[in-house]
């Protein structure tokens, strides 16, 4: 076992099992015929809420000339597989992360860098937090302020007429 690399996706990607899945892109038909229909939301994993991880291959022990040594053990992140919008938003409530990097942080562990996709997650989140604090703000307002081209009247102590304060200043005369 030490020094080969066999996995599950291995024995997948031998069985055929990828070119069947149409979110891949070389996926076809056993004609030929292409089936990839383009990236697609679901299937999805989600990930443990608090980065709890299980042990996927047992580590074996080598002698070392200083003592013997485990190695090779292989772990993962608990995880569930999630079909529709429903079963996502019941797991989000729950606390479950939507990329590995997430539940790392939340178990207090070192993270990759967050993926383009999550970070276009997050920003569109905020997006819709600011919105919807924006759409808030404005139905409290019960009191119209002035805008950018509207003149306040401020009365000037030493003339008798009104100065707008957003107006440009009159620069010299040649």
């Amino acid at each position: 076992m030490p020094g080969q690399r066999f996995t599950v996706y291995d024995v997948l990607e031998a069985k055929g099992e990828f070119r069947k899945n149409p979110a891949n892109r070389d996926a076809a038909t056993e004609t030929g015929e292409p089936l990839y229909v383009g990236p697609v939301m679901y299937p999805r994993m989600m990930y443990h809420p608090t980065g709890e991880e299980r042990v996927t291959v047992q580590a074996y022990t080598i002698d070392t000339p200083y003592g013997p040594k485990q190695v090779g053990e292989q772990r993962e992140i608990v995880n569930v597989l999630v079909m529709n919008e429903q079963e996502e938003k019941h797991y989000v409530s729950q606390g479950w992360h939507m990329h590995p990097a997430a539940s790392l942080r939340a178990a207090g562990r070192a993270a990759p860098p967050a993926g383009p996709q999550e970070t276009i997650d997050s920003l569109r989140k905020q997006i819709e937090e600011l919105m919807e604090k924006q759409k808030m703000l404005e139905s409290q307002k019960s009191v119209p302020s002035a805008g950018p081209g509207d003149s306040l009247q401020i009365a000037n102590p030493t003339a008798s007429s009104t100065v707008n304060p957003l107006s440009k200043p009159a620069g010299p005369r040649l």
